[in-house]
C-alpha cells in the first residue's frame, strides 16, 4: 500500500462531532487513512473491511495521532473538551444549588479506557445527561459528591429538553 495523506477537511470533519472522544477522533481519521490507502492499491478488493480486523488498527491510529498532532487538530480538541467539561460542571454545581440530583460516577463499560470511565451525571427535567470527563478535566470535579443513581441509558440523542428547567425551583 502507498502512504498517503488525509485532508485537513477531514482532519477538521471528526472534530466536528461533540459527543465523541480524542480517542474517538483519532479511530475517525485513522479509518480514513486506511480506506484511502486501500483505495490506493492496485487491488483495493483484497482490503478487508476496516471492522474486520480491529486488531490492526494500531498503525493506522498511530499515522492519525501523528497527522492530528501536526495540525494541531489535537490540542484544538482537547481544548474544546476541557471547555466542556468547565461548562457540564457548571451546569452540575447550579443543579445542585437548584434542589437537582448530580454528581460524579464511574462507567461501568469495559470498552472505556479506566482514566477516562469517570462521568459526570446531572439529572434535569427534561432528563439526565451526563459527559466521560477527561483525566486532564478531572480537577474540575472536585467538591462534587458522589452520583446517587444509575445511568439511564440516554446516548447522543440529547434534543435540548434538558435545557428547561423547573421554573419554582430556580426562582427560589
Amino acid at each position: 500500500m502507498t502512504t498517503s495523506k488525509i485532508s485537513k477537511d477531514e482532519l477538521e470533519a471528526s472534530s466536528t462531532r461533540s459527543e465523541t472522544s480524542i480517542v474517538g477522533d483519532a479511530e475517525v481519521v485513522a479509518k480514513a487513512i486506511y480506506e484511502q490507502e486501500c483505495a490506493d492499491d492496485p487491488h483495493p478488493e483484497a482490503c478487508p473491511r476496516w471492522e474486520d480486523f480491529p486488531d490492526h488498527h494500531a498503525p493506522y491510529l498511530r499515522k492519525a495521532r501523528a497527522a492530528m498532532a501536526a495540525s494541531g487538530l489535537g490540542e484544538r480538541v482537547s481544548r474544546a473538551y476541557s471547555e466542556r467539561a468547565a461548562a457540564a460542571v457548571a451546569m452540575a454545581r447550579f443543579a445542585l444549588m437548584s434542589g437537582y440530583n448530580a454528581g460524579v460516577g464511574r462507567d461501568s463499560n469495559e470498552d472505556w479506557d479506566d482514566e477516562w470511565r469517570v462521568v459526570l451525571y446531572v439529572d434535569t427535567p427534561g432528563g439526565q445527561v451526563s459527559w466521560h470527563i477527561s483525566p486532564d478535566d478531572q480537577h474540575f470535579l472536585e467538591g462534587l459528591p458522589n452520583y446517587e443513581g444509575d445511568w439511564d441509558g440516554t446516548f447522543l440523542s440529547r434534543d435540548g429538553s434538558f435545557l428547561k428547567w423547573d421554573q419554582d425551583k430556580t426562582d427560589a
